[in-house]
């Protein structure tokens, strides 16, 4: 996909107003197929340049074309239709928690399936081998059907960018991908992006903070520094005079620092990339036949309470239920706003008001003294190491006074309240 920008400033949708633009005005081609890293101190706007490409921040000025159409000019449905060709993939991936990692790399195809398709995928795995191929490339092989919240920092950016393999996007747009990553990984991460970008004649443009790595593995570099494009060059000729330039005043970064709050993967071995593609994939989810077993269980089980209650949530369609509820929300139209109406309104709001603030007034007056009456620490007495027998039977009484309290639901203390202090 062929990338034009033409006078764009940008600045971050959470900006304060007539805060400076994070991005601009810039002026940048990019051809279908090539790759190129952009570098820069942080707070360059590498980010921000990123998100206006992939259409996710819309510009304060100027303009985006991708393949020769004007993005911004687009109606929704077809600016939707773009965006599924195309990849951003964040510094840090959104990946949930409780999600497997099977789960999370097919996601990366969720913009080429149908809405029934995705469902059936998160009970199971759509395509197991694909995952599993593209984890391998990034020695993930073994994580296949983990959880995504017993994967260190660095594995959790690998399954993101195995993510991207799997994605039907011809423009990626890789954000820091190696922040969380040792430099063995990092070497085998780039080095399978670039490999497969190249394959798919995908564009790939990365934001990187390793200098060294952006050196060595793309052919052209673009330096950012203030939101302001300080170069465009191939890699041999940005020399160290334009670095220093470049990084005037952030040198740590220069030097190759990771940024403060980066969790390193802590592999450093020599990976095998072979040897993991070597690996035959799974022949199915480990986890398929206890999930059909507690799904037939939840059906044998719910089919005869169901029966029972005459649980028939269809009535609710029927012609002559659907005209009644239409006449009951007719009922509220036009909406009442007579004085007299008005006034009862604001006086029994101020009711409202004036019990739950009683009601909180109670509670604090007696949850205080039941709280320091059972918090051990506050007793004279215990300092010597042990309470003596009256602090202590309060103590204990007020426990069991607040857990008998905090077992019966608010609700509940809400109607007794309403019922001895009336409305």
């Amino acid at each position: 996909m062929q990338v034009q920008l033409r006078g764009i400033s940008a600045r971050h949708p959470a900006a304060r107003a007539g805060a400076p633009a994070a991005l601009g005005p810039i002026d940048l081609d990019v051809r279908a197929g090539e790759h190129v890293a952009v570098i820069g101190p942080s707070g360059a706007g590498k980010t921000t340049l990123l998100q206006v490409m992939a259409c996710a921040l819309k510009p304060d000025a100027g303009r985006v074309e991708l393949d020769g159409t004007d993005v911004g000019a687009l109606p929704r449905p077809a600016l939707q239709r773009l965006r599924g060709r195309l990849l951003l993939a964040p510094q840090v991936p959104p990946l949930p928690p409780r999600q497997r990692v099977v789960t999370s790399v097919l996601a990366g195809r969720l913009p080429a399936m149908t809405l029934g398709a995705s469902l059936r995928s998160l009970f199971y795995p759509s395509d197991i081998p694909a995952a599993h191929a593209a984890l391998a490339r990034f020695d993930l092989a073994d994580k296949l059907f983990e959880r995504v919240d017993r994967l260190s920092g660095g594995e959790r950016q690998r399954v993101g960018l195995a993510r991207a393999l799997l994605a039907p996007a011809s423009l990626w747009l890789v954000d820091e991908p190696l922040s969380a990553l040792d430099p063995t990984r990092s070497q085998q991460a780039v080095a399978t992006l670039i490999d497969a970008a190249r394959e798919g004649g995908r564009t790939l443009i990365a934001t990187l903070h390793q200098v060294d790595v952006a050196l060595a593995r793309f052919p052209r570099i673009v330096g950012l520094r203030d939101g302001r494009l300080a170069f465009d060059l191939p890699a041999a000729d940005v020399t160290r005079e334009r670095l220093t330039r470049l990084y005037a005043q952030h040198e740590h970064e220069l030097l190759g620092a990771p940024p403060k709050g980066d969790e390193p993967d802590q592999a450093t071995a020599p990976v095998a990339p072979a040897l993991q593609m070597s690996t035959a994939a799974p022949a199915r989810d480990p986890a398929w036949l206890g999930r059909a077993f507690w799904l037939t269980a939840a059906v044998v089980l719910l089919w005869p309470l169901g029966v029972a209650t005459e649980f028939r949530p269809w009535v609710l369609v029927e012609p002559d239920n659907l005209r009644v509820s239409a006449q009951f929300i007719g009922s509220f139209f036009p909406l009442a706003h007579g004085g007299e109406f008005l006034a009862m309104v604001a006086r029994e709001t101020w009711r409202t008001v004036a019990i739950a603030t009683v009601g909180v007034t109670l509670a604090l007056g007696v949850a205080i003294p039941l709280t320091l009456l059972a918090t051990r620490v506050l007793s004279v007495s215990a300092l010597s190491g042990r309470m003596a027998r009256v602090p202590a039977g309060l103590r204990q009484a007020a426990r069991w006074a607040l857990i008998v309290l905090r077992s019966i639901p608010e609700l509940v203390w809400a109607l007794v309240f309403v019922r001895v202090v009336g409305l």
